[in-house]
């Protein structure tokens, strides 16, 4: 009869066993958090500024399973949920540029661990944040860069001129551009942050060593979305 008991017990410990379910999905449990996302400049020297990181895939990993068991994009703020969730434990990553001296810019994963303890919990895994090295905006700057004759007082538009732009307080000009032939130009997809845009004009009052000295104005993009018209930049020949 020992035996007889000691073969159910046996049983019904497999049966348990088999049946206790583990991390997944099949639940009612939902994981929720933030994504943020670091801008820098080129060389991760700098921080440009920090926002909601949109439309990003985050993972999630059941258990000590190999691979993801689901994925996610972001919402317009940063935010992601997982819902239908067993009790368990998970591990939330995404994908980030690596800021360190060492292996910057190469691909590193960003994760966090968390553990549903009971059915209907709403976990709350807190932020994540990733970085990269190429922040991209909607903002333009528009311009005019118009040419004073000192021999004859006359002006006109200058085409063909080169004018510069230096993100922050980058070393060198970010990029640059010529004027259309009214003397006009635009620089376009900029992400927030201060900007100097100049250009060269003849040195008529020899206040600079060389022949010639920069033109500029200095500007402040607040937000991911501006059009922001300058005055005219007046240079000499």
């Amino acid at each position: 009869m020992k035996l007889k008991y000691l073969v159910v017990l046996i049983v019904l410990n497999l049966l348990l066993f088999s049946c206790k379910k583990h991390s997944g999905i099949g639940g009612n449990s939902s994981i929720v958090g933030q994504l943020n996302v670091e801008h820098y400049n080129s060389d991760f020297s700098v921080l440009k500024y920090t926002e909601p990181a949109v439309d990003v895939y985050v993972y999630l990993v059941f258990g000590d399973q190999k691979g993801y068991g689901s994925r996610i994009r972001t919402m317009y703020d940063g935010s992601f949920e997982f819902n239908n969730l067993r009790v368990g434990e998970y591990t939330i990553y995404s994908y980030s540029m690596n800021k360190n001296q060492q292996g910057a810019g190469q691909l590193v994963s960003v994760l966090k661990r968390v553990k549903i303890n009971k059915n209907k919990e709403i976990v709350d895994s807190g932020k994540l944040t990733i970085s990269d090295n190429k922040a991209i905006g909607f903002s333009k700057i528009t311009a005019k860069v118009k040419e004073v004759d000192t021999q004859t007082g006359s002006q006109y538009y200058k085409g063909e001129q080169r004018v510069y732009i230096i993100y922050d307080n980058d070393v060198n000009y970010t990029s640059s551009i010529k004027t259309n032939l009214n003397g006009e130009f635009s620089f376009t997809n900029l992400p927030k942050g201060t900007y100097t845009i100049y250009t060269y004009s003849k040195d008529v009052n020899n206040s600079y060593p060389g022949p010639n000295y920069p033109v500029s104005n200095i500007v402040e993009i607040t937000d991911s979305a501006q059009n922001i018209m300058l005055p005219d930049f007046v240079i000499y020949k």
